[in-house]
């Protein structure tokens, strides 16, 4: 039985455009626009004509978001300002469908994952 591995990190200050840019590689995606879940993302970055648009799109709104967040002042006037928080998820063969990612999540991880999952892919009306 394969295995799945996930880290949670926090993001780096500076870099949520670039890691948005990066995750969204073509050979990473195979250039499949439902590869990359937007589910949460304004409507003007998500229609879009073509991948190479989408991903033009989701770097900038990234990147904006992150300095408006960089702008404001640390919560309770101390700490670190949180921009983003990144989840890399990988399994020790290929994977070619969602529905396959949730099969999988659903036999090595707690039910909870796949309810994280279908309201990622799916939204809320299904999870």
């Amino acid at each position: 039985m394969s295995g799945v591995f996930m880290r949670f990190a926090k993001g780096r200050a500076g870099s949520s455009g670039a890691h948005a840019r990066y995750i969204t590689r073509p050979p990473a995606t195979e250039r499949d626009m439902d590869a990359i879940l937007t589910r949460n993302y304004p409507e003007e970055v998500r229609e879009v004509h073509d991948y190479g648009e989408l991903r033009d799109q989701l770097e900038e709104y990234c990147r904006q978001q992150e300095d408006a967040e960089l702008s404001r002042p640390f919560r309770g006037g101390h700490g670190e300002t949180r921009t983003h928080y990144r989840l890399v998820l990988s399994f020790e063969e290929r994977v070619d469908t969602r529905e396959e990612v949730r099969h999988k999540l659903s036999r090595r991880l707690a039910g909870w994952w796949c309810r994280i999952a279908d309201r990622l892919w799916y939204g809320a009306e299904r999870g």
